[in-house]
């Protein structure tokens, strides 16, 4: 038979598996549900006892931005906004939850609370970690640097005394004795310096005999470990609120830890906001000291010129003769405070001893591009300097973020170098203009002139004097305002309920892992069997008639045989062949057996002399000497004379039944004995049944059946018995059964459920249609009373009983 007819056989009996089918197999097989069920919510139970509870608790903060600012103090920062100080909402939430999230701010909360050293307890099923009223003593390492770890063990004894064991460092124990000492005693041990201190909860948590594990944790992993608690997000995108949640095994720790996080955020927001200040706090005292310098010799030189060549007031000489100068003289009054304010600080930026210093902002430029520029470079030199208080001035990315500074302050110079020399261009036209107005006011004196020059000069650096001191003012009191940039808008709460495990739903997932896997078992087995499992497998393969099918004895299991032969493996065939049909019996083998007689009897009717059926099979163990015992004896008791007759001379399977005699068929084929009918043993079990044993069994059966004296017996043996019953080895495995085949008048042809694999249907059907085997029936054994799961509908239901 080809591969494509076996995939097919394979595809037409998988079909018949439904969703019913399956639900049928499950409740026949609840046991396996109930030893499923409770193994799983067993182990279930067993980890939420096992597994520490996890707690959660959650904060709100919202990022404070100028529109958010309400109160007195909001509105005098929001004032001045054009310092360098931004309270953005959308733009910098984002910056806000990286920084609160940034290991450096979580290593500060560690270090702070101290919870690189933890403490738990042992307990019945877990280690329940101890912190705050759960904690009598801390322990504090002295010899024991950040980057290393170590471990104790404490035991308190009682009236203020404690023993320590098990110490190790960097993962190595310690050889050391227990030692002893009392709480808040500082002791020399195999880990350094200790200093054991009792916490207010001392009197409560500690008990005599109660056991404390110390652990210290370096500090990066610690970081790490805790970090991974933490979460921040953002409450709604319209709003700059964000929700930070922690969870941890303790509800105190979790609460101190979220607290610490937003303390630490506001330190470390404020320290780099003071640095701006003060940075451009010394800025404008280091200008007002210089301005302040040449103010006063300007004012000493007009003194002193007006003084020598008696000159009137200058603003009199121009309100009389220069009314046009008046806003040329505005103008240049702004373009050269622009122009020294640039100058200034296009200085500053070109001194080398301020390489590594904050450059002021918001001092009058009015260029935007400069201004975006100076914050650019400060915000990286902030971060250059943090970083070498981190991890010092080697660091690759301080040299890079050196070049970088470096790059960006070269594009500073150059743009304070285009913008100088523009407002020195307007100022050249502008003086050019006020030099054709002087033209035209020749009468004026030279004196008025000269005057005119430096009291210009005086009025531009008594400008830019009360302008610096009016940013000097603002930014002392940006300074005293030094605000936090978030605002706690809930304390850190939370349920004292466990959000992990979650007992129901561990149970609910132990339970349902109880039922889906019996349920997948049986889903397997199922559709991995490729044997046929009831009259519906048959009929859609093989055209022959039916002649009944033969019940599963004692109702026994065949799941394992069913898993077998799916992964090709032959069963092997055991157990006891016997004749199970009774006089009087209404069990489901002798209700079988009576239906199976029935239609044997409306076969093999004949009206000249008894009628001659073979038993055969596609492979041993099928149950065909099952099948022709249990069949004479059935007829047997219907009154006829029956003769069961063992042909498989290989076996010799029949013969059991009266003992394996001697003498036997073999014996007759081979001429030893004369008469058959003496050979013929009567089977006392079944009075009236008489079997025709092999005998010894020979060394040549096919030879004897070709020998010439098998059709004479049979045609003997019709004339004395209504029925004669031969049970033959398999087809096409020996020669035997096609030499016995030409005797009889009809063949059952015996399946066997759980077996026979589909694939061998086809096979049967060819025999069949050649006709090579007479009359040709089947019957299908061993067919569970699942079966009718299948749609075999062949359930039998006889005295109330299903069968």
């Amino acid at each position: 038979m080809d591969e494509l007819s076996r995939n097919n056989q394979m595809e037409d009996g998988g079909a018949q598996f439904g969703m019913r089918n399956l639900l049928i197999l499950c409740l026949r097989r609840w046991r396996w549900y109930v030893v499923t069920v409770v193994v799983a919510l067993a182990i279930a139970a067993f980890y939420v006892k096992t597994t520490p509870p996890m707690y959660k608790r959650d904060a709100s903060i919202m990022v404070l931005d100028g529109r958010q600012e309400s109160s007195a103090l909001g509105k005098m920062l929001a004032d001045f906004t054009d310092m360098g100080f931004s309270f953005s909402d959308k733009a910098n939430v984002n910056n806000v939850i990286a920084a609160i999230q940034s290991p450096d701010v979580m290593r500060e909360v560690v270090a702070t609370l101290g919870i690189d050293v933890s403490y738990t307890s042992p307990g019945t099923f877990y280690d329940a970690t101890l912190y705050g009223k759960t904690l009598p003593v801390t322990v504090k390492f002295r010899d024991i640097d950040e980057d290393e770890t170590a471990s104790m063990t404490l035991k308190l004894l009682g009236d203020g005394n404690v023993e320590m064991a098990g110490f190790a460092k960097n993962g190595k124990a310690v050889d050391s004795e227990p030692l002893q000492c009392r709480v808040g005693q500082t002791v020399h041990t195999p880990l350094g310096i200790l200093t054991i201190a009792p916490t207010d909860y001392y009197a409560k948590a500690g008990g005599k005999g109660k056991r404390i594990d110390v652990r210290k944790s370096d500090l990066n992993s610690a970081t790490g470990r805790f970090l991974g608690g933490l979460s921040v997000a953002i409450g709604d995108k319209k709003s700059t609120i964000l929700n930070l949640s922690y969870t941890d095994l303790s509800t105190k720790r979790a609460e101190d830890i979220l607290s610490a996080v937003v303390d630490t955020y506001n330190e470390v927001w404020v320290k780099n906001r003071s640095r701006v200040s003060n940075s451009t706090s010394r800025f404008i005292d280091e200008r007002l000291a210089i301005i302040e310098r040449e103010l006063g010799n300007v004012d000493t030189d007009i003194a002193n010129y007006k003084s020598k060549n008696l000159v009137p007031d200058v603003e009199m000489a121009y309100t009389l003769s220069m009314e046009r100068a008046d806003k040329n003289s505005a103008t240049l009054l702004d373009l050269n405070t622009r122009l020294s304010v640039a100058r200034y600080i296009r200085d500053y930026i070109a001194d080398k001893a301020n390489t590594n210093q904050l450059i002021p902002v918001d001092l009058g430029l009015e260029n935007d591009k400069i201004d975006e520029q100076i914050k650019n470079y400060n915000a990286i030199q902030l971060e250059r300097n943090q970083m070498i208080a981190n991890s010092g001035r080697q660091n690759p990315l301080v040299h890079d973020m050196d070049k970088q500074l470096a790059q960006i302050r070269r594009a500073i110079i150059y743009s304070m170098d285009n913008m100088m020399m523009s407002l020195s261009t307007r100022i050249s036209h502008l003086q050019n203009d006020e030099q054709k107005t002087n033209t035209n006011i020749s009468a004026n004196p030279t004196q008025a002139k000269f005057l005119l020059s430096v009291e210009r000069q005086q009025k531009v650096k008594e400008a830019l004097y009360l302008f610096l001191l009016q940013k000097r003012e603002e930014n002392e009191l940006a300074r005293a305002f030094n605000a936090d940039n978030t605002q706690v808008i809930k304390s850190p709460t939370g349920s004292n309920a466990p959000i992990s495990p979650k007992g129901s739903v561990i149970m609910l997932i132990g339970l349902v892992a109880g039922l889906a896997l019996p349920t997948a078992v049986i889903y397997l087995l199922e559709v991995s069997n490729t044997t046929i499992r009831g009259r519906r497998d048959v009929e859609g393969s093989v055209t022959a008639p039916m002649l009944g099918e033969l019940p599963r004895i004692g109702g026994g299991s065949r799941n394992v045989s069913q898993l077998k032969a799916s992964f090709g493996i032959r069963q092997a065939v055991g157990g006891e062949c016997r004749i199970v049909v009774e006089a009087g019996s209404r069990n489901s083998a002798n209700e079988a057996f009576r239906i199976m007689r029935t239609n044997f009897e409306f076969m093999a009717a004949s009206e000249t002399a008894g009628s001659v059926t073979m038993f055969t099979s596609a492979a041993s163990g099928t149950g065909k000497t099952f099948a022709t015992a249990n069949l004479a004896a059935v007829l047997v008791l219907g009154g006829k004379r029956v003769l069961a007759i063992d042909g498989d001379m290989r076996k010799g399977s029949l013969s059991g039944f009266v003992g394996n005699p001697n003498k036997g068929l073999a014996g007759y084929l081979a001429g030893t004995y004369a008469d058959a009918a003496e050979l013929v043993c009567p089977y006392a079990k079944c009075p009236g049944l008489d079997i025709m044993p092999v005998g010894t069994l020979p060394d040549n059966p096919t030879e004897l059946l070709s020998s010439g004296r098998l059709e004479p017996f049979v045609d003997e043996m019709r004339r004395r018995y209504d029925y004669v019953l031969i049970d033959c080895p398999p087809v096409n495995v020996v020669a035997d059964t096609a030499i016995i085949a030409r005797n009889v008048d009809n063949t059952v042809f015996v399946l066997r459920a759980g077996m026979t694999d589909r694939s061998v249907l086809p096979d049967v059907e060819k025999l069949y249609l050649s006709a090579r085997l007479r009359n040709m029936t089947l019957v299908i054994n061993d067919v569970a009373c699942t079966e009718e799961a299948f749609g075999t509908d062949t359930g039998y239901v006889y005295a109330g009983r299903h069968l």
